[in-house]
């Protein structure tokens, strides 16, 4: 999660927001984990409340730190 989070300015509240958004993406599919796509779509949800989304680039990193 450490390199995940790097470059990314998220407030704490925003991390667990994105976390508890990650965890119910994982559930609604039936997953027994959360992976890294799950956590990348609740950053973004957690992005888009503020109107921010992430880049083509910021996205792939994500997925390739997990």
């Amino acid at each position: 999660l450490d390199r995940m989070a790097d470059g990314l300015e998220l407030t704490g509240a925003q991390i667990k927001g994105a976390l508890l958004a990650a965890y119910f993406v994982a559930q609604r599919r039936g997953a027994a984990t959360v992976g890294a796509a799950d956590i990348v779509i609740g950053v973004e949800r957690e992005l888009a409340k503020e109107g921010r989304v992430l880049s083509g680039a910021e996205r792939r990193r994500l997925v390739a730190d997990a």
